[in-house]
C-alpha cells in the first residue's frame, strides 16, 4: 500500500468532539430532568427531539476514533515503525488517568450495591469497572457513572487495533471500497438483528434489555470503528482535489440523514446501533478535507482546548449533574429549566478543562516517564 501522508494536524476534528460530547450532555440533562419531573422539562417537540437523540453521538465517537488512529498510525505501519506496545501505552496514558478519577465520586454507589446485591457482585463491579471490562456483562454495564460503558467498548477497539491496522495497511487498493462497504453492511446487519429481536422478543428479553445489549456490547460496536479505520485509509490515499470533489456528496447526505434522525423518523433502537453511520462518516471526512470560515473557527485555539477537554466532558457530566441536583433542582418551566441547563453545562465545561489540565496532561507525562517513551501524540487526540 502506498499511503499519501498529509503531514498536517486536523484540529477541526478535535473541536467536533466537544460538540458531540455536548450533545450527550444535553441528552442526559433533559432525560434526567424529564424523569425527575415526569415532563419534557419545558422543551418544545422539535427541540426535545434534537436533544433526545444525543445518545447517537457515541457512534460518532467510534467512527472518529477509527479515522484518527488510521490517520496517525497507517503511515507508521508503512514505514515499519509501528509498535503495538507503544500504541497500547499511548492509549492507556490518554484514557486512564481521567477515567480513574471519574470513578471516584461514585464509590458510594458501590457501597449501596454491596448492601443490596452482596459483596461478590460488588467486587465484580469494582473489578470490571477499573479494568474497563464492564460493558461485557449486562449486569455491570450500567450504573456508577453510566456513560463509561463506551470506554469499555473503546478498550476492545484498542486491544485489536494493532491487528486491524496491519490488515488494513496490507489491503490492496482495489479491495478498499469492498472492505468499507462490508464494514458498513455489518453495522446495518447489527441494526437489523436488533430490530428483529425487538419485534420477536427473542430470549424472553424486553425491548429495552435488547436495546441495551446491542448498544453496549463491545463486539456489536466494532464494525463502526472498522468503518472509521477504512475511511482513514481512504482519506490518506485520496488527493486533496478528489477529497474536495466529494465534499458535496458527503455533506448533503449527512444533512439529510441527520434531519431524519432529529425528526425521529428513524427508530431510536436503530440509531443507537449505528444507523447514522453514513452521516457521521461524511461529517468526519468533510471536517478533515474542507477549508473555509467554519473550519478556521473549529481550528481556533480556544475551540481546540474545548475539544481536548471533551473526553472529560463525557466522563464527568453525570457526576457534576448529580452534585448540582442535590444543591439546586431546576423547576418545571422552560425558563427555570434553561437556567439549570446553563449552570449544568458551564460547570461541566469548567470541571472538564480543569481535569484536562490537572489530571489528563500530567497523567500522560507521568506514564510516559514511568513506562517509556511514547510515540508522537495522536493527531486530534
Amino acid at each position: 500500500m502506498s499511503v499519501r501522508v498529509g503531514g498536517r494536524h486536523l484540529p477541526a476534528l478535535t473541536s467536533l468532539r466537544f460538540f458531540a460530547a455536548l450533545h450527550v450532555v444535553l441528552h442526559h440533562h433533559a432525560w434526567l430532568a424529564a424523569r425527575q419531573q415526569s415532563t419534557r422539562a419545558g422543551l418544545t417537540g422539535a427541540v426535545f427531539n434534537a436533544v433526545d437523540v444525543g445518545f447517537v453521538a457515541v457512534s460518532f465517537f467510534f467512527v472518529l476514533s477509527g479515522f484518527i488512529l488510521a490517520y496517525t498510525y497507517l503511515p507508521q505501519v508503512e514505514r515499519g515503525s509501528f509498535s503495538p506496545r507503544g500504541f497500547w501505552l499511548a492509549r492507556f496514558a490518554r484514557l486512564y488517568p481521567a477515567y480513574f478519577v471519574s470513578l471516584l465520586p461514585g464509590i458510594g454507589f458501590v457501597a449501596a450495591v454491596v448492601t443490596t446485591s452482596g459483596v461478590g457482585f460488588g467486587a465484580l463491579l469494582v473489578a470490571t469497572k477499573f479494568t474497563m471490562l464492564h460493558a461485557w456483562l449486562p449486569s455491570t454495564a450500567r450504573g456508577w457513572n453510566d456513560p463509561t460503558w463506551s470506554l469499555s467498548v473503546e478498550a476492545l477497539f484498542y486491544a485489536l487495533f494493532p491487528l486491524i491496522v496491519v490488515g488494513v495497511a496490507r489491503l490492496p487498493r482495489r479491495g478498499l471500497l469492498p472492505a468499507l462497504l462490508g464494514a458498513a453492511f455489518l453495522v446495518f446487519a447489527v441494526c437489523a438483528l436488533r430490530a428483529w429481536m425487538d419485534a420477536r422478543g427473542i430470549g424472553g428479553l424486553r425491548p429495552e434489555e435488547i436495546d441495551r445489549l446491542f448498544a453496549r456490547l463491545p463486539l456489536a460496536r466494532l464494525p463502526e470503528f472498522l468503518v472509521g479505520v477504512l475511511l482513514g485509509r481512504h482519506f490518506l490515499e485520496s488527493p486533496l482535489s478528489a477529497r474536495r470533489a466529494q465534499l458535496g456528496l458527503y455533506g448533503w447526505g449527512a444533512l439529510v440523514l441527520v434531519g431524519l434522525a432529529f425528526s425521529r423518523s428513524i427508530p431510536g433502537s436503530l440509531m443507537g446501533s449505528g444507523a447514522l453511520l453514513v452521516p457521521f462518516a461524511g461529517l468526519v471526512f468533510c471536517a478533515a478535507s474542507a477549508d473555509g470560515p467554519m473550519i478556521r473557527l473549529l481550528s481556533a485555539r480556544w475551540m481546540v482546548l474545548l475539544g481536548e477537554a471533551s473526553y472529560s466532558v463525557y466522563l464527568f457530566h453525570v457526576p457534576v449533574h448529580s452534585l448540582l441536583v442535590r444543591v439546586w433542582r431546576p423547576g418545571l418551566g422552560p425558563l427555570e429549566y434553561g437556567a439549570g441547563l446553563i449552570v449544568d453545562v458551564l460547570a461541566v465545561v469548567l470541571v472538564s478543562i480543569a481535569v484536562y489540565l490537572l489530571v489528563e496532561v500530567p497523567g500522560r507525562r507521568w506514564i510516559r516517564a514511568r513506562w517509556g517513551h511514547l510515540p508522537a501524540r495522536a493527531v486530534a487526540e
